[in-house]
Parts: structure tokens; sequence; C-alpha cells
């Protein structure tokens, strides 16, 4: 996985594994590089971090490497190197900005540890609509459907606005786990707010939310009513009246 950051690290022994590393652009004044880590190379790096002494770790120098070595550690899904790392963070008294905890929280989701994911939003001293989308998203993809929906109520109770990927993933936690009334609601959201007219993807998943719930009425309004249509559509129209006993539908 290829990361953009936004600073160079701070300056650490020219054979270290950071400077062997880094690729960095050739446009004059860039402050862009790149850095691939390798599963080798990322659990390298973090042990040179952790040798590191605490004295010389700055905020503004430590910032990019940081998220080049999360952003590593999810590609490979290495929790244990991003719990080593966190750990880092901790003793050394850096405050991750709310882009690292974001990163740490997909880290734990995509390894399965959601526990884990959900005591690091919780512990967030500020968050944005990303740290909400990436937990409500990360419940979804464990398959823990009540959790994510009872924390996209928390959301909107905290006056948070849900976007397009909030609806995306409560269309697809509402299927999941019959909750009919929520997913009607977010259908009322999704009208409200202009959503349902600018994104295809949230008229796919309506369809599939109405056919979860066996509302194949519903999902052929739907259906109807979308201005553009692509294979997914097609297909989880064709799905629904299938799964309902009803074949009128083929493709175009």
């Amino acid at each position: 996985m290829v990361s953009p950051l936004l600073n160079q690290p701070s300056p650490l022994p020219t054979n270290s594994i950071f400077s062997k590393s880094t690729s960095h652009s050739d446009k004059p004044n860039s402050s862009k590089s790149l850095i691939i880590w390798t599963k080798p190379e990322l659990q390298k790096a973090i042990k040179s971090l952790e040798d590191e002494s605490i004295r010389t770790i700055k905020s503004n120098s430590h910032q990019a490497l940081y998220s080049s070595l999360i952003s590593s550690c999810i590609r490979h899904k290495a929790l244990d190197e991003g719990d080593r790392l966190r750990a880092h963070m901790a003793r050394a008294r850096f405050q991750p900005t709310v882009f690292l905890n974001n990163q740490f929280i997909n880290l734990c989701s995509r390894c399965g540890a959601s526990d884990k994911a959900r005591r690091v939003f919780d512990e967030m001293p500020e968050r944005n609509i990303v740290s909400w989308n990436a937990m409500i998203a990360g419940y979804c993809g464990n398959a823990l459907f009540v959790d994510a929906l009872v924390l996209l109520k928390m959301m909107m109770e905290d006056g948070v606005v849900p976007d397009c990927l909030t609806y995306l993933s409560a269309l697809r936690a509402s299927a999941s786990s019959g909750d009919c009334r929520l997913g009607e609601q977010v259908h009322a959201l999704v009208i409200k707010n202009g959503f349902f007219l600018s994104f295809m993807e949230i008229g796919n998943a309506l369809i599939n939310f109405y056919s979860k719930i066996g509302a194949l009425q519903d999902a052929e309004l739907i259906f109807d009513s979308m201005a553009t249509r692509d294979a997914v559509t097609w297909n989880s129209i064709i799905t629904a009246n299938s799964q309902n006993g009803n074949c009128e539908y083929s493709t175009p």
C-alpha cells in the first residue's frame, strides 16, 4: 500500500530502516514522500521506534511516519504491530490526531477486533464524520449489525450529520438485522437530504433493504424511481423478485 506523507520523519541514522524505505518526490520543495513497508520492514521500523529515545519524539516530525506505519499495519492486517505502535505513542506522550485514530479504528476492525476499535473510538477526545463511519462500517464488516445501528442512533443524537457512507452502512445493517423501522427512517432521511437522487449506490442499498425484509413492492418502487441504473441495480431487483417468488424483471 502506498501512503502519502505530508512531512518527512525526524532525522534518524542514515543506515536505519526509515532512510531505506523512503522514496522522495522529484519535485523541488515538495513536502510529500512515499513509503512502502513490507511486513519485515514494518516490524523492523516499529522496533527502531521502540529503541529510539523518547526525548527525540516530536509530534510534528513523527506524524507522517506514524500514518505510514499504521497504513502498512492495515495492509498486512498486522494488529500486534499496530498495538506496539500505539503503545509507543502512549509512552512518548504523543496524542494521536483524529486522522491517526481513525486509522487505528480501521486496523482493529479489519482484524476483527471490534471491541478494541470501540475503545479507540470512545477514548478519542475529538471525532469527525470519518470516525463515526469507520466504527459503524467496522461493526457491519464484522456482522455486528445491532451495534452498528446503536452507534448510528448515538451519532444522530450527538448532532453529527450522516453522509452517503453512513447511510450505506446503516441500510446494510438494517437489512441484515431486520430492523424495518430504522431502515425506513434512514430511507426518509436519504430523501430529505437529497442523497437518493445523487447516489445510485443508495438506491441499490434501498432495493436490497426492502428485499431483505420482504417488501417487494417497495423495492420495485425504488427501482422504478431511479434515474440511472447499473448492473448492481438490475441484479438487486432480480434477486428481490426471485426471493419473493416473482420472476417479472429481466435485464435490458
